[in-house]
């Protein structure tokens, strides 16, 4: 269960480290843990309990390594950001912005050569030193800048601006703090 919890952090986002390899050394440790199960299961002295734990752990075993394969072939690209400079650029932090005393970060995302840029902004809560409660508040793809422009309710707006000719027109979201 600790797993399915830890991977869907991974895909829905509620709790962040402050620093890019932090969350990258986290997920790595987060997809070994079936590879680790799978081995200790072998060791169970009752033939039939590992029968059972082997068939049982087997379709988990199997996603979880295409996915730190995946993760692993991801590391070899970003290794110099990542790991030397604690930035990763895949999901680069920009800016932050405090709006109504909550911090706000905004990121761009680049996922590689056959895709265009993005913008995510995320509400930031510190929970423990190094470690954030996080929520998306807007996103918009295809986009390079976004503004945040307050108004008298204590919410704002995320003001994306046109973006060539992909996206001639700006798109503006309401926000509500």
């Amino acid at each position: 269960m600790t797993y399915f919890i830890l991977m869907g952090n991974w895909w829905f986002e509620w709790l962040r480290f402050s620093s890019p390899r932090a969350n990258h050394l986290f997920m790595a440790a987060v997809l070994l843990l079936p590879v680790i199960l799978f081995i200790m299961v072998h060791r169970l002295p009752s033939l039939k309990i590992r029968t059972i734990g082997i068939v049982l752990m087997f379709p988990i075993l199997l996603v979880s390594i295409l996915l730190l394969t995946g993760w692993a072939f991801m590391m070899t690209m970003w290794v110099p950001g990542v790991w030397q400079k604690d930035v990763d650029y895949s999901f680069e932090k920009i800016r932050q912005e405090v709006i109504s005393g909550n911090n706000y970060s905004i990121f761009r995302t680049n996922w590689g050569a056959t895709s265009s840029f993005g913008i995510v902004v995320r509400r930031e809560v510190k929970v423990l030193p190094g470690l954030l409660r996080v929520k998306r508040v807007c996103q918009c793809y295809p986009a390079n800048e976004v503004q945040l422009l307050k108004n008298e309710k204590g919410s704002f707006e995320c003001l994306f601006p046109p973006y060539g000719t992909k996206r001639p027109d700006a798109i503006k979201v309401m926000v509500n703090t």
